[in-house]
């Protein structure tokens, strides 16, 4: 009975699942989608590795290193290098992190999502920056998708749609 009514809760909050990202709040416009381009033009003074943040879609540079600028950042971008990885750890593995939903635009329009585990802190543990890429963020107060549109790791270059 147990396992049937957690099937169920999971099926109900698939439906009620996100567009772009859904936070909890009520700031409409964090629902808008984005597309983020990470370059070596952006001038930033360490290299082409970012902060970005699943709640809001934003990209800041690096500045010191390996801590965040703010809590919300909390995926460290790198395309030459490549790596699209948390910095937050959280107690139960699995549950928040990044998981490869599939390949083409149609994951990314199908905005509803059941996945309840199987979580990585790590992208390139779960896929790749292969075009069409499409991934499913879970962190503790936000769900989002990101799809790979186009990467050039000699160029140091990254660009997907939040």
């Amino acid at each position: 009975m147990k396992v049937r009514t957690l099937i169920i809760i999971n099926l109900i909050i698939g439906l009620l699942s996100f567009y772009g990202c859904d936070i909890n709040s009520t700031d409409s416009n964090n629902s808008d989608i984005k597309v983020i381009e990470i370059t070596d033009d952006l001038n930033y003074v360490d290299d082409s590795a970012v902060w970005f943040s699943p709640s809001t879609g934003e990209i800041v540079e690096t500045g010191n290193g390996e801590i965040p600028p703010a809590p919300k950042y909390t995926y460290w971008v790198d395309p030459g290098d490549p790596e699209f990885s948390t910095r937050i750890d959280t107690e139960e593995e699995g549950i928040y992190g990044i998981i490869f939903i599939g390949i083409g635009s149609n994951y990314f329009e199908e905005t509803t999502s059941t996945e309840s585990g199987g979580f990585n802190e790590n992208l390139f543990s779960v896929g790749s920056f292969e075009t069409n890429s499409v991934f499913f963020i879970r962190e503790e107060n936000v769900d989002c998708l990101i799809q790979i549109l186009d990467w050039e790791q000699s160029e140091n270059y990254l660009k997907f749609k939040w």
